[in-house]
């Protein structure tokens, strides 16, 4: 497998030195015993933990992406299946593994058959990558992620020592049917990521029948769902073995990760306020990198409501009182829009140590002429209203006073006569 490492100084490397920027030493992990790896060969305990991104595609949210993790102390590797060698030429255990899962996979999901494929493949793909070059742990983020720390403070903040996994899990119970378990930002150990990819084989091989259950029972109560993905079988894997898996969307000294960036919810519904952010001066070229039904020209979009200062982002916990530290954005869908406007928000705060908010400014609405339309418009609002209040109590005198009533039927009798 051929690593590709977006360093501009770097070459590629199959191993991660640790961040420069921090001075906290990496925790260490003790390692499991190679009985709890299923007879797979046991890897050494790495020093340095790893953060990898597993991507098909060179978009430019994706550079973003990784751009954004470096400034923040990590050594960001990206794995492209594109110019790895094939699982089939390397007769890997994993290929066998994977080879076995796509002959049982039945696809239940409103998304493209090789869009799933692609989402529980590179599960595979990650155990193998661990198991070949003896990695105990890593990290990993979607390419649709701004992660604002490093895989050392996450390591100190979450206590990732006690636990083999760590997952962005909302609230919620089995009999729900929900069964969502979210890996934008993760935390894997070998053992139980190679537990995974033999739970993904046993679902579709023995338990295929509980994922046409959850379809059932959404069609039965015309519940809007996506459907079966690995975000499925991996809310099912947490549920069997909670114990042994952290939520990061849980907040741990005042930080967590974001679930969505444009939902006010996220380890509990309706727990974050919510504004709108003003995003008109994106980049075209980022905006033709997106897919064709996100390219609409609408100027604003809800989001959690950021409080950035020296480029952390902070966000109102309703619930608690209190601001949460996101460590973690996450740009899902139609939410990529977002992307670049706030990383350059963030990065301008990390620079110049100042206290950045991602919403509109008095000086690009009077710019674009928008705070004099919406004066207008709040005028004819206040004028339509006035309006509407004396036709109202127009009427009502009319109603209650008999003469005024008189006067109106002899009005309305010689209109109609000087018509004829």
């Amino acid at each position: 497998m051929s690593i590709s490492c977006l360093s501009t100084s770097d070459s590629a490397r199959l191993s991660v030195s640790s961040p420069k920027h921090s001075s906290k030493k990496t925790p260490q992990t003790s390692t499991i015993p190679p009985s709890s790896y299923n007879n797979a060969e046991a890897p050494l305990l790495s020093q340095d933990i790893p953060l990898v991104l597993i991507s098909d595609q060179d978009t430019m949210y994706q550079r973003i992406c990784i751009e954004h993790a470096r400034r923040y102390g990590n050594h960001v590797m990206v794995i492209d299946p594109r110019t790895m060698h094939t699982l089939s030429q390397q007769k890997e255990e994993y290929q066998k593994k994977y080879h076995v899962f796509t002959t049982h996979y039945k696809h239940m999901s409103r998304k493209p058959r090789e869009f799933e494929l692609f989402c529980f493949k590179r599960w595979f793909i990650l155990a193998g990558y661990m198991r070949r070059h003896k990695i105990a742990k890593l990290y990993h983020i979607d390419s649709d992620v701004l992660l604002s720390t490093s895989t050392t403070e996450m390591e100190a903040t979450y206590n990732f020592e006690q636990k083999e996994a760590a997952l962005c899990i909302p609230l919620q119970q089995y009999n729900e049917n929900r069964w969502l378990a979210s890996a934008h930002v993760c935390m894997w150990t070998y053992p139980i990521l190679a537990e995974f990819c033999n739970f993904m084989i046993d679902v579709y091989m023995h338990n295929v029948d509980i994922l046409k259950e959850n379809i059932a029972y959404h069609h039965r109560y015309a519940i809007r769902h996506n459907g079966i993905s690995d975000m499925s079988l991996l809310y099912l894997f947490y549920h069997r073995h909670g114990k042994r898996i952290n939520n990061l969307l849980l907040p741990q000294d005042k930080r967590c990760c974001d679930y969505g960036i444009v939902s006010r919810d996220n380890f509990e519904q309706n727990e974050y306020k919510v504004g709108y952010t003003y995003y008109k001066y994106l980049e075209q070229a980022y905006i033709q990198t997106l897919p064709a039904k996100f390219q609409s020209h609408q100027t604003w979009i809800r989001s959690k409501k950021l409080y950035i200062t020296n480029g952390v982002a902070h966000g109102i916990n309703i619930k608690a009182r209190a601001r949460i530290r996101f460590d973690a954005l996450h740009f899902a869908e139609r939410e990529k829009k977002l992307m670049q406007y706030t990383a350059h928000t963030m990065r301008i705060s990390q620079e110049n140590r100042l206290q950045q908010y991602p919403f509109f400014s008095i000086r690009s609405l009077l710019h674009d002429g928008i705070i004099f339309a919406w004066i207008w418009r709040y005028i004819a609002l206040v004028g339509s209203w006035i309006r509407d209040t004396f036709i109202y109590v127009g009427v009502r005198m009319l109603r209650m006073f008999p003469f005024l009533r008189t006067v109106k039927k002899l009005l309305i009798k010689n209109t109609n006569n000087t018509h004829q």
